[in-house]
């Protein structure tokens, strides 16, 4: 067996894991393969963290089964090792993946090619152990090398520089989130309708929590977005809080309102003598927006819900969608009555793949008027949105747009 390489303190656990567990296993090589899948190497757009995680998880259930391990290195990269199971049972997983990926180049790279960069290697370890081990030791060395440059970036950094939030700045900030005064933080930003040919028209406004507002007022040193965890959990934290806000600073609102809720908030008793209050003021429709990732990992707990709220007035729609994995949620059985989609150039990509192709497909089938375009930054995303038959839009552009009807009236 190869001498050790020495595990830097602090190495990146994901690294750390691998070459450990590469180390212990020259006892054990028999019937075990491994697969080295670079997602590092896809475009940008492609190496997203929803994308990195969707990814890691296809191999969740063959893991279980197969006393395998799944390692999510740094760089975003994932090695699967499982015993006893065939080349083609874990290939069906990473078709799956070349698919997800489909309009990448790296995933039209044969992994027998003698192309430098490839989608995946594969190791049959009791023929290929010393190539795998080999491999885990320069992942450790190149993990260590973006620890050293990362330090050497935050030594570089000018003074000015935001700290990233950390549970010990969140410790210090919770207590101020749980009391101070919400209504100054409280934003809203219009839905409209934007058919083809007709001038923009305002048909709801999205009511959120400004964590911008927050951290100027609070914490105006601190990147509250530099950990999406913690910046999820400040989320959960204002959620019971705006949802007891909303009969006082919606129940004069015309329009139609949405608000990000979590499954378990709806299902809070808080919801219902909430919900009570709001309908004393006004018997509009309200539309709770559930995050697909939440919908997925509790379908009947959503299917519950939803209907649920349909009969307290309330609609539902599935947020968080993008071009990557719209095709890939089953909303035949969701069956949300508003899908957000979110805008990215990948969208409006016009070269052919497979994904392309069930994307356009997935939206094409879409109830009409159930499809919101959000984070609409410009022109390009409506121009899209329209050719696809979307008529509802949310963002910058939409704001443009209204404030130059506004002026011009």
């Amino acid at each position: 067996m190869q001498s050790r390489v020495a595990k830097p303190e602090g190495l990146p656990s994901g690294e750390a894991l691998l070459l450990d567990y590469a180390e212990r296993l020259a006892k054990y090589l028999p019937g075990r393969r491994a697969v080295h899948i670079h997602l590092s190497q896809l475009q940008p757009v492609n190496r997203r963290e929803h994308h990195l995680r969707m990814a890691s998880s296809a191999f969740d259930a063959l893991v279980r089964r197969a006393q395998g391990q799944n390692f999510r290195l740094g760089n975003g990269d994932i090695v699967v090792v499982v015993k006893d199971v065939t080349v083609s049972e874990i290939d069906d997983i990473v078709l799956r993946l070349r698919f997800m990926f489909g309009d990448d180049p790296l995933v039209h790279v044969p992994d027998d090619s003698n192309e430098k960069i490839k989608f995946c290697d594969w190791y049959d370890l009791e023929l290929q152990y010393p190539a795998f081990l080999a491999k885990a030791q320069s992942l450790s060395r190149a993990a260590q090398a973006r620890k050293e440059a990362e330090r050497n970036a935050v030594v570089a950094a000018p003074v000015q520089a935001k700290t990233p939030l950390d549970p010990l700045r969140l410790s210090k900030l919770e207590p101020v989130a749980a009391t101070a005064d919400l209504k100054p933080l409280l934003r809203r930003r219009v839905l409209a309708e934007l058919p083809t040919g007709s001038a923009v028209k305002p048909v709801a406004t999205e009511l959120m929590v400004s964590l911008e507002a927050l951290a100027q007022r609070a914490a105006p040193d601190v990147d509250l977005r530099a950990n999406r965890h913690l910046l999820g959990y400040l989320h959960g934290m204002f959620e019971r809080r705006l949802l007891a806000t909303v009969p006082e600073v919606d129940g004069n609102v015309p329009l139609s309102t949405w608000i990000s809720f979590s499954l378990r908030t709806l299902m809070l008793p808080d919801f219902v003598a909430v919900d009570d209050k709001l309908r004393v003021a006004t018997r509009k429709p309200m539309v709770a927006q559930i995050h697909w990732e939440d919908a997925l990992r509790d379908v009947s707990g959503f299917l519950f819900v939803r209907d649920f709220l349909r009969v307290r007035n309330w609609q539902v729609a599935l947020a968080g969608l993008s071009a990557a994995n719209y095709a890939m949620v089953d909303h035949g059985t969701l069956e949300p009555d508003f899908l957000k989609l979110e805008w990215d150039a990948s969208a409006a990509d016009p070269t052919p793949s497979r994904r392309r192709a069930a994307f356009l497909d997935a939206l094409d089938r879409a109830p009409p008027g159930s499809v919101v375009l959000c984070d609409c930054t410009g022109p390009e995303a409506i121009a899209f949105g329209r050719s696809v038959r979307i008529t509802l839009f949310q963002g910058r552009a939409v704001d443009a747009l209204l404030q130059s009807k506004a002026t011009a009236a």
